[in-house]
Formats: C-alpha cells, sequence, structure tokens
C-alpha cells in the first residue's frame, strides 16, 4: 500500500511537469512588453477582427451564478476545494480510508461569462484557456490513469486530481494568480477560506462533498480557494475576437487575460 501511495504521488508529480512545460510553452509566447505593444495597436486601430487581438471593457454577468462558499451572486468564479485525510465510499457497506497524507482535490468553475461593450454582450470563453491543457491531462491520463486504478486509486480521485492541478494552471496566467504565502493574488477577487467539517461547511460544498461520497471526519479542515468576479463589475478583457461575439484564447499570441483594471496602465507600472 505505502509503495502504491508513492506511485501516486510520484505521478501526480510527473504530470504537474508535463504541464508545467507545456504552460510555459504556451504562454510563454506573450511577454508583459508583447501585450502592451498589441493593446496599443490595437486602440490605435480599434476593429474587431477574426483571429485578431482584441480588448473590451464593460460590466460582467452571468446569470444565475454564485460563489459555493456563499455570497452575493457573481459573474464568473473558480473554486478550489482541497481536503485531507477523507473516507470515500465506494458503495454501500465499502467504506476505505484515503491516507492521512492524501489531499482530496475538487475544482469547478461556472464556466463563461458576458461582458458587455457599448450595448453589445461579447461571451468570454474561459473554457477556451481551459482546453489549452487538455494536450497535457490526455497525455498524462493516457500514460498513468490505468496503473493508478489497478494499483487501488478510485478514478472519480484521479480525474478530480487531474481536473485540479489542470484547472489552476490554465487560469493562473488568465487571472495573474500568484501564492503569497497562507494566501493568493490575482487580477481580480481573490480569497482562501478556511471551515471545519461538522461545524461550519457552507451547504453547497456540503452538497458537493456529498455527490462526490467525499466524507471528512468531524474537525478536519476544509481549505476553499476562490477567484471571481462580482455580478455587473467592470472588467478589461484581452484576448483574440471570433468574428462573431466571443473573445477566446489566442493561438496566434494574445493569450487571454481578465483583470479589473487596465491591462496596459497595470502592466506598464510593472514593466
Amino acid at each position: 500500500m505505502a509503495f502504491d501511495q508513492i506511485a501516486l504521488f510520484v505521478g501526480i508529480a510527473a504530470f504537474l511537469v508535463i504541464a508545467g512545460i507545456i504552460l510555459l510553452h504556451i504562454f510563454s509566447l506573450l511577454t508583459k512588453q508583447d501585450r502592451i505593444r498589441l493593446i496599443r495597436a490595437y486602440r490605435a486601430a480599434p476593429q474587431k477582427t477574426a483571429g485578431v487581438p482584441v480588448l473590451i471593457h464593460g460590466p460582467a454577468d452571468s446569470r444565475g451564478n454564485e460563489r459555493p462558499a456563499g455570497g452575493d451572486p457573481v459573474a464568473f468564479h473558480a473554486t478550489f476545494i482541497m481536503t485531507g485525510g477523507c473516507t470515500l465510499i465506494r458503495k454501500p457497506g465499502d467504506i476505505r480510508p484515503l491516507p492521512d497524507y492524501t489531499s482530496f482535490k475538487l475544482f469547478l468553475t461556472s464556466g463563461d461569462f458576458s461582458v458587455t461593450e457599448a450595448g453589445i454582450r461579447y461571451r468570454v470563453s474561459l473554457i477556451s484557456a481551459l482546453e489549452r491543457m487538455r494536450m497535457g491531462t490526455d497525455y498524462f491520463s493516457g500514460k498513468y490513469r490505468q496503473t493508478l486504478i489497478l494499483d487501488g486509486m478510485p478514478e472519480n480521485v484521479f480525474d478530480d486530481m487531474v481536473a485540479f492541478e489542470a484547472g489552476i494552471q490554465a487560469l493562473a496566467p488568465v487571472f495573474s494568480i500568484t501564492e503569497t504565502g497562507q494566501s493568493v493574488a490575482s487580477s481580480v477577487d481573490s480569497r482562501v477560506l478556511r471551515f471545519t467539517q461538522g461545524q461550519d461547511v457552507p451547504p453547497a460544498i456540503a452538497d458537493l462533498l456529498k455527490k462526490k461520497i467525499i466524507r471528512p471526519q468531524p474537525g478536519m479542515e476544509i481549505a476553499v480557494i476562490e477567484f471571481f468576479i462580482p455580478e455587473k463589475k467592470s472588467v478589461w478583457v484581452f484576448g483574440e475576437f471570433d468574428g462573431g461575439n466571443t473573445v477566446r484564447y489566442g493561438e496566434g499570441g494574445a493569450g487571454l487575460s481578465v483583470s479589473f483594471e487596465d491591462p496596459e496602465q497595470a502592466g506598464g507600472s510593472q514593466a
């Protein structure tokens, strides 16, 4: 069993290396100065043309979204949930504890949202950024999934952990996510929340864990990391225009970035 767990964490570490390499290749195409140059070029001739970088600015919205941790409605959220020392109920009567040093990781997001500029509603495709990690996740899953499952790792645990790692790496450059000790910072609202099982876990998160058949022990800490945009909050979005009403991840170098601040001014102040 110990060997299997070592193999598990070696596998996850290998995925992080693979995904990191892919991420470096994808997002090193655009430096801060490159982004500023492209933004200035667009502002000099603001034409929305298919396949060309575009900058839009306006209030964000996406009807019906709420943060799983609770609060006011949001236009977008990306939520990362981590637990440890849980038990996994495979089927009635079959309860197997996960080791204390194993973190159970969940990632969920509201997905795409809209930004209205000059009366026109544009869809901001966060999914296009998440899809950029598919190459890494498919490679890792094809190489390790069957072996780890045969070693005793439940399929849903494997899939959730891979989705968690892929989600944070894909969204990190979109929202300029950085870790600052026990907290996080980003170009949108972000926070780290810690709850205690049996005391103050928000209902939506408790329901999610229940659906995932995860049973944290009473008193166990559940950490939740959130990145979100409040409903109607004004945002700047820089990415590639699709020729219709969508701003997506730019294959040609524009990437995709979302921020509360004007990215030209923010980038210039950091340059």
